[in-house]
């Protein structure tokens, strides 16, 4: 809503966008690898959206200082990717879909692997 500096009032507009409501997840391929090896997520979406991005957040796992954010990627919505883990130790994987004009926004819960 704007106004113009001074004015008592003006016109104004409300707009209703109706979204469907969606659940996120995620599921690894494996609770635990090897180093080196590389694990497949699979991101569901219900209902399937229409399209839109997800953007996925790694932490890893500090024994002293617990949690810390790794690094994000972005995928299309509907898609898995495969990643390898850099180092040994605990790491977890969230999903956060973004949403689009007719689907609303929605983000996982934490799916967790132990590299060894």
């Amino acid at each position: 809503m704007r106004a113009s500096f001074g004015q008592t009032g003006g016109s104004y507009r409300l707009s209703l966008v109706i979204r469907q409501v969606t659940k996120t997840t995620i599921s690894a391929s494996s609770g635990e690898v090897s180093l080196g090896s590389s694990v497949t997520f699979a991101i569901g979406i219900a209902p399937s959206p229409d399209g839109g991005v997800v953007e996925v957040e790694i932490d890893r796992y500090d024994t002293l200082a617990g949690w810390h954010f790794h690094h994000s990627i972005r995928v299309h919505a509907g898609a898995g990717f495969s990643w390898t883990p850099p180092a040994a130790g605990r790491w977890r994987v969230r999903v956060s879909y973004l949403g689009t004009i007719r689907c609303s926004p929605s983000r996982s819960g934490y799916s967790t692997i132990l590299v060894t």
